[in-house]
């Protein structure tokens, strides 16, 4: 069992995997005119309020985010498998091998409901269509934003995957609702994450494309530096949490370009890496997730 869930305890607690009650969400109001929405999911065991930290970095006024409402949902607290203890997770985590494991299909389910009603409500009070909404997270949480995009009936602006994977990956096709392959997706991954090999996202995140239809395309280092066929040191990649969490390197975000903005508007996969970053975000990619959900959502359109 992970050192993190080391002093959890299983009790008595029922099981809240299916619950539909709605998510708990803090939001971050724009500073201008509203006209297009982000929902951030955590991670496993984390919390809305835990993602307040790195979203600042996109609040960055030169990161022209400034009509953007941020809503951090918080999961239900319930019983985690893999972890032998009740914490706030999106669905059942049975195990750690992200490779084999099976998965919770039916939390998925409820989960992904469950964000879309946040979706509705943005659309029903706040005028916001869903093609100014964007979605993702960290972690467990990019994983059941995905899976809420491919399956949803709302046509997103883009969905966005950071240290994540594809749940359920060998249904994306029997899944998928008609809209998934017009979905802009951003996937961020640190090349030192111990929990989930970069080979391994590499992989699953061109099997997406594929399986969507759509074009894939891997950058190096920055949203701008293209290298379609990267390349990864021998041997098994080690790293920490704790390494990168709290390392955030500085970078202007006046100097973030954008290679492509066609590019980033079409359907397509943007794989990008970060050559020091473990199971976590870094200030780079923050930046370049910044840049993308600009192109996005744009603060003028018709």
């Amino acid at each position: 069992m992970p050192k993190y869930f080391a002093e959890l305890k299983m009790d008595d607690k029922p099981d809240a995997r299916h619950i539909k009650e709605p998510y708990t969400c803090i939001t971050i109001e724009p500073t201008q005119k509203h006209t297009a929405t982000v929902i951030w999911l955590h991670g496993l065991g984390g919390t809305g309020n835990s993602m307040l930290g790195p979203a600042t970095v996109l609040l960055d006024a030169t990161l022209g985010l400034e009509h953007v409402k941020f809503i951090f949902p918080t999961a239900h607290v319930m019983k985690v498998t893999g972890a032998m203890g009740h914490i706030n997770s999106w669905q059942d985590c049975f195990s750690f091998d992200y490779e084999t494991r099976k998965e919770d299909e039916q939390g998925f389910h409820v989960a992904a409901s469950l964000i879309d009603d946040i979706i509705g409500r943005e659309e029903r009070e706040h005028s916001i269509p869903p093609h100014r909404i964007v979605i993702g997270g960290i972690s467990q949480g990019s994983a059941t934003a995905l899976f809420t995009a491919l399956t949803g009936t709302r046509p997103l602006a883009g969905v966005f995957i950071l240290a994540g994977y594809v749940a359920l990956r060998g249904k994306t096709k029997q899944l998928m609702s008609p809209h998934a392959p017009s979905l802009p997706i951003f996937w961020g991954h640190g090349r030192l994450d111990p929990r989930l090999k970069i080979e391994f996202s590499l992989s699953t995140a061109e099997t997406l494309a594929s399986d969507l239809g759509v074009s894939f395309t891997a950058h190096f280092g920055r949203l701008g530096i293209l290298n379609i066929a990267p390349t990864f040191p021998d041997g098994e990649v080690t790293g920490s949490m704790s390494s990168t969490k709290d390392s955030l390197t500085s970078v202007d975000a006046s100097l973030v370009e954008v290679p492509d903005v066609a590019a980033l508007k079409q359907p397509s996969v943007h794989f990008v890496t970060y050559e020091e970053l473990g199971h976590w975000m870094n200030e780079a990619e923050l930046l370049d997730l910044g840049v993308w959900i600009r192109v996005l959502l744009p603060k003028d359109f018709n």
